[in-house]
């Protein structure tokens, strides 16, 4: 009823001329055919984003089945050199177009069988995202699981055999790998205490908080998905060859050697950036209308993604926990998932 009561939305139902709800509805009345949510990038903009798919979701829920409904994909980026611009849509793209800038006047050689040899381009690329996606999940396996940033390297170094069948390790493996301080658990709830403190804002209520204990690893670690990541990304590691690593020039000259990975990312990310202006978008409210033009107004150049329900059950239960008027189901949600955030914007 609050959103029924807002005026932007009271316009969005009269402009379709379709009315509202499952039983007044009527998709024979729908004057446009496509319409596509367009909001900022940033977390006030995904709200209001959520909060229009909720609507239609919830009160014209055929928009959805008959694929006319929309979500903008504006672009994330502008970059200018001399009169020449673009636009990229994902920091993948960004980065991946600067790569191909550095290494146009460029190669990276490493050691392969004890000779120099030029890494290629599309190894190279895939090898320094899995180093960068290396290095987060190790962080996550830490701050998760409680699993030292040592012991996992030194985990990473045992037979592969003895991960993708964990219940083959034995009480020595784990030893060898994290040493007889440790104390082992078999859940996340396990390795837990809980404490209770007074709330900090005064109004006397006590809260709950869980703190891990020193010294706990939960070897519920082996089965996460951070560490199936981590394994998947041990081949195109490999595929980079030995270090160090060298930015050779075309001249011959060496421009840069590290035994780095994430050095070398940062360096060649820095010479791609050379004589490039970069402009990076917070979402549509910051385009003028020109680039608006360019991009996310334009049918031919633009990208959209359809909204689809493939399991309207399990989207309605969602829909309900994360929009509905109880707080403690949204509570528990958020608890349970907080730790699997990859990108908080706050």
């Amino acid at each position: 009823d609050k959103m029924l009561n807002n005026n932007e939305i009271r316009s969005i139902v009269t402009a379709l001329g379709a009315g509202f709800g499952k039983e007044e509805f009527k998709a024979e009345h729908l004057r446009y055919h496509k319409i596509i949510i367009m909001t900022d990038a940033d977390v006030d903009g995904a709200h209001i984003r959520t909060l229009l798919l909720t609507f239609f979701f919830r009160q014209m829920p055929e928009l959805i089945h008959r694929g006319h409904l929309y979500i903008a994909q504006p672009p994330l980026y502008q970059v200018r050199k001399g009169k020449k611009s673009r636009y990229l849509n994902t920091d993948e793209e960004m980065e991946n177009f600067l790569f191909e800038l550095a290494l146009d006047s460029a190669k990276v050689t490493a050691s392969q069988n004890g000779a120099k040899k030029t890494i290629q381009q599309k190894t190279l690329l895939k090898g320094m995202r899995a180093a960068m996606e290396r290095e987060r999940m190790i962080s996550r396996l830490e701050r998760v699981y409680g699993v030292p940033r040592e012991s996992v390297t030194a985990c990473l170094a045992m037979p592969r055999e003895k991960f993708t069948a964990p219940q083959s390790l034995t009480a020595e493996d784990l030893y060898a790998v994290f040493g007889d301080e440790v104390e082992f658990v078999n859940t996340r709830e396990a390795q837990a205490e809980l404490l209770e403190e007074t709330d900090t804002e005064g109004n006397g209520h006590p809260r709950a908080r869980v703190v891990r204990r020193e010294g706990q690893v939960d070897l519920a670690f082996l089965r996460s998905h951070e560490f199936s990541m981590l394994l998947s990304h041990s081949e195109p590691l490999a595929a980079l060859g030995h270090p160090p690593f060298s930015i050779v020039r075309e001249d011959g000259s060496v421009e840069f050697e590290t035994n780095d990975i994430g050095e070398l990312h940062d360096r060649l990310l820095e010479m791609g950036k050379k004589g490039m202006s970069i402009q990076r978008y917070k979402g549509l409210g910051e385009m003028n209308a020109g680039e608006l033009a360019e991009t996310t107004m334009n049918p031919d150049l633009r990208t959209v993604l359809q909204v689809t329900s493939e399991d309207e059950a399990a989207a309605a239960d969602l829909f309900e926990t994360l929009m509905g008027g109880l707080v403690e189901p949204r509570k528990l949600f958020i608890e349970k998932h907080a730790p699997e955030v990859q990108n908080l914007d706050i």
